[in-house]
């Protein structure tokens, strides 16, 4: 019965729980007028509807709450007690025999009460709720940084997946005008070849060239629709949801002073470097985990102090409610617990804790060193994007002029219809690395600022 109870009021909270998100969603929805997300606004609902953040604040919660309890150890614990007992055979074995004789004893009361308070409070002992009290700040501010950490990678997807579905979205329009062109040009070869002017054979390869474009506008549309589902998830949002996406905060175009001021301000890979391991919020998690550690270590210790402690109470027995002050019983004391031999008890503990804060110094090692492999993969990145940004646009520039040379050609008849179409395929292609090599070197700068522990 408890469990179909606990299973009842659980099925009401998860309503409650997805009627607010959802009125949440909604609402923000129609100040907005519309599913229109710029990134700003899908890095803010990444923040507040990620699993994974939703999951480490329940954590972060938690460990509040252990905070708490460490801090009850520096109070007194208080007890209090009530009882009653009633006799049901209240007339049985009152009687005695003497000499042959059955001597009836007096009844009693069967009813019995019974009230007890106590209280004791820890003066002493080796330190130890000082150290747990310390170790928890330290876990809670170890989780906290570890959060934050989590959501400057949350953001950094987000940045990703935003870049992704904006490329794939232009992508699409680059298909839809390249299969109009291959329409329109279809209308011309097929106005030429009733004029007996063109092979029916063009007709043919200008009907495949058009199913192809269509295949790859089919595939354009495909892409965008998974990075926008991709996205949606990612900010914690059912992926279905129809949504468009706009490129406002985004710049429209990278010049080479932008390039350069953007170097000035991260500096060298080695001032990153440094700067990193100094700034980044999962470096300080580890050092306040290794604080905890040792922390746990100090409350092992403890174990092998005296524990001493004062206590006081009182209590009161009666067959009735009355004469409490003169049945009642107050009593004060001290209690001195000498640890002598805990059969190792306390040593396998202290070990334990020794191993658990070398293991997390360890961790903290890696941690810097994935960092050194991070900052230095994020400038190769850069370094990578930039030349991208360069050569693609020599490459769009050359690749437009080649189109518009064989689209004059091929008009007047001096190339052929596959040499018309290869200048076109790489002018389109051209496009698409420009395009493509733009967002590479947005998210190169994001992953750099992410790696140097900027990225806000």
């Amino acid at each position: 019965m408890k469990r179909i109870l606990f299973s009842v009021h659980l099925f009401l909270i998860m309503i409650l729980i997805n009627s607010s998100y959802g009125q949440d969603f909604s609402n923000s929805q129609a100040n907005r007028g519309s599913n229109i997300f710029k990134v700003s606004d899908c890095i803010e609902y990444a923040l507040k509807y990620n699993p994974d953040i939703l999951s480490a604040d329940s954590r972060y919660k938690s460990a509040g709450a252990e905070i708490t309890a460490a801090f009850g150890e520096f109070l007194p614990s208080i007890d209090l007690s009530m009882g009653y007992t009633r006799q049901l055979n209240a007339e049985g074995g009152k009687t005695v025999n003497v000499g042959g004789q059955i001597i009836p004893l007096p009844t009693t009361d069967p009813n019995s009460y019974r009230i007890s308070a106590g209280a004791s409070y820890v003066i002493f002992n080796g330190f130890s709720r000082e150290s747990n009290y310390n170790r928890t700040k330290d876990n809670l501010n170890s989780i906290y940084f570890s959060n934050q950490h989590l959501r400057r990678s949350v953001i950094l997807n987000v940045y990703r997946q935003f870049t992704e579905v904006l490329r794939t979205k232009q992508i699409i329009s680059l298909k839809q005008e390249n299969l109009d062109l291959a329409k329109k040009d279809y209308s011309k070869i097929k106005a030429q070849y009733d004029a007996g002017i063109l092979p029916i054979t063009n007709i043919y390869t200008q009907e495949t060239e058009i199913s192809n474009r269509e295949l790859e506008l089919l595939k354009a549309e495909y892409d965008y629709k998974l990075a926008s589902a991709n996205l949606m998830a990612l900010m914690g949002l059912n992926p279905d949801t129809e949504a468009e996406f706009s490129d406002d905060g985004y710049p429209k175009s990278i010049k080479d002073h932008n390039i350069d001021n953007f170097r000035k301000e991260i500096g060298s890979i080695e001032a990153a470097t440094n700067r990193a391991i100094k700034n980044r919020l999962d470096v300080q998690a580890a050092d306040y985990s290794i604080s905890s550690a040792q922390l746990q270590m100090n409350v092992a210790n403890s174990q092998y102090f005296p524990i001493l402690s004062a206590m006081g109470g009182w209590s009161w027995t009666n067959n009735d409610l009355t004469k409490f002050s003169e049945l009642g019983r107050s009593y004060i004391g001290l209690n001195l617990q000498v640890p002598i031999f805990d059969n190792f008890r306390t040593n396998n503990q202290v070990q334990a804790a020794k191993a658990i804060m070398e293991q997390k110094e360890i961790e903290k090692s890696v941690i810097i060193q994935n960092i050194r492999k991070e900052v230095k993969t994020a400038f190769l990145n850069l370094e990578a994007a930039e030349k991208q940004i360069e050569i693609s646009e020599r490459a769009l520039t050359s690749a437009e002029k080649s189109f518009e040379s064989a689209e004059e050609r091929f008009r007047v008849g001096t190339i052929s219809i596959t040499d018309y179409y290869y200048a076109n395929n790489m002018f389109v292609n051209a496009k698409i690395n420009r395009l493509t090599a733009f967002y590479n070197y947005f998210n190169a700068q994001k992953e750099v600022l992410y790696s140097i522990g900027s990225l806000e």
